[in-house]
């Protein structure tokens, strides 16, 4: 009775008032097409109308962004034969996340097809952007050749993808094995890796070096020989800290690390160096202290376990305490090369080598100097003893660095260390 009471009024109940609503409204329809009619009547548009209207101008703004002149009226429309497109990326990223990795195809007749649907009647030139609008919108492609000139876009273009390495592959400056010092050792047992990275198809897929762990002191070229390695083969070069491997979110820390490794596969002779790896492979009773790394350890388990072949992929894992690693995890590695801290001859040519490079001149002693330092290793020499030197020689205003100078230095660096390793409870 309640219900019925609200939705009644003077004595018309709520069926019959929605009878009486459809009647009116289809009233006002009929009078709307019958004014349409009128020559010269003038109405004003619904708003479905207006945002349809400024949809379709907005669009039209949107494709030509970017796209070269559309040609003039009456010239003949110019189909084209064939693009070469390359990924660039998204416009804009949120401060602290990581760069877009690129673009993987898988088919590359179905991406032919998945492109020439969205870009169809296109006019396009070198230089123009193309969007994604589909599995990845708004992610931009560059048209860097065109054949055989400007013009549109039809179903039987033919595109061509062409990856740049440049945007995702870690910068390799130009170094060969001979370069490091030292080490001999493990530059004898880093030949294969690069016999391998030279001609993959030597070794099959059972009997590759794939997994190599550097491990040693810091400062001793663990990532200069991975450096070296790559670039003596002309491979691509993929260098990760292993904090960056892990993620914000569940999911996160195992995707980087599968994206990274498909990445690495699909740009193959490859080389992917992961440095301090005891960051995320430490042993399953510390793993349980920081669960956010359980899962990038598990990823990159697979990944070692070669569940999928990466051929002509080699994972260089380098860590400063390998003796803190899961066991599974480091049973993983094949091959363990150790890098031990330089010799006397050793220091003496790292010695020599940094002074050359440095801009004041240098009367040193190097035999001399490399005896005061009996455990320091290549950084320690450039950071600490190179560095100083030439900083307080401009300092002081000095051109000429002397073997006094280094003597002075050094004991001053032995003081400083032995003092920070006084134990307060031995007072």
């Amino acid at each position: 009775m309640l219900i019925r009471i609200f939705f009644s009024y003077d004595g018309f109940y709520i069926h019959e008032l929605c009878l009486i609503f459809c009647f009116l409204t289809c009233g006002a329809l009929s009078l709307k097409k019958q004014m349409k009619k009128l020559p010269g009547a003038g109405i004003v548009p619904d708003e479905s109308e207006v945002s349809e209207q400024k949809f379709t101008t907005e669009n039209e703004n949107k494709e030509s962004v970017g796209n070269a002149p559309a040609p003039a009226d009456g010239e003949k429309e110019m189909l084209v034969d064939e693009i070469v497109i390359t990924p660039v990326g998204y416009a804009m990223r949120m401060a602290g996340t990581d760069q877009a990795t690129g673009i993987i195809i898988d088919n590359m007749d179905l991406f032919q097809k998945y492109a020439a649907e969205q870009w169809n009647t296109m006019f396009v030139d070198v230089g123009t952007y193309l969007f994604d609008s589909y599995l990845f919108p708004d992610f931009a492609f560059q048209i860097i050749a065109v054949k055989p000139a400007a013009g549109k876009i039809s179903p039987e273009t033919k595109i061509i993808f062409k990856n740049r390495n440049t945007t995702v592959l870690s910068k390799i400056t130009p170094v060969v094995m001979s370069d490091v010092i030292g080490q001999e050792e493990a530059k004898r047992k880093c030949r294969i890796i690069l016999k391998y990275l030279e001609d993959p198809s030597v070794f099959g897929l059972e009997w590759a070096p794939r997994n190599i762990l550097f491990h040693g002191p810091p400062g001793t070229g663990k990532t200069l020989m991975a450096r070296a390695l790559a670039n003596e083969a002309k491979a691509n070069f993929f260098a990760r800290n292993a904090t960056t491997l892990i993620g914000v979110h569940v999911g996160d820390g195992a995707k980087k690390i599968n994206d990274l490794y498909e990445l690495a596969s699909s740009m193959a002779p490859c080389v992917v160096f992961i440095d301090e790896l005891d960051a995320i492979g430490l042993n399953r009773s510390f793993q349980h202290v920081r669960g956010d790394v359980i899962e990038v350890a598990t990823a990159l388990l697979a990944e070692l376990d070669g569940m999928e072949a990466n051929k002509g992929v080699v994972s260089i894992g380098a860590t400063n305490q390998v003796e803190l690693l899961d066991p599974a995890l480091r049973s993983r590695f094949e091959e363990e090369i150790y890098f031990n801290a330089p010799t006397a001859s050793d220091r003496t040519e790292m010695i020599k080598l940094y002074a050359g490079k440095t801009p004041l001149k240098m009367k040193l002693d190097f035999q001399l100097i490399a005896s005061k330092i009996d455990t320091w290793t290549g950084r320690d020499i450039k950071e600490k003893l190179m560095k100083n030197m030439i900083h307080d020689a401009i300092i002081s205003g000095k051109k000429l660095v002397t073997t006094e100078m280094a003597l002075e230095l050094i004991g001053r660096l032995q003081k400083k260390d032995q003092a920070s390793r006084v134990n307060p409870l031995s007072f």
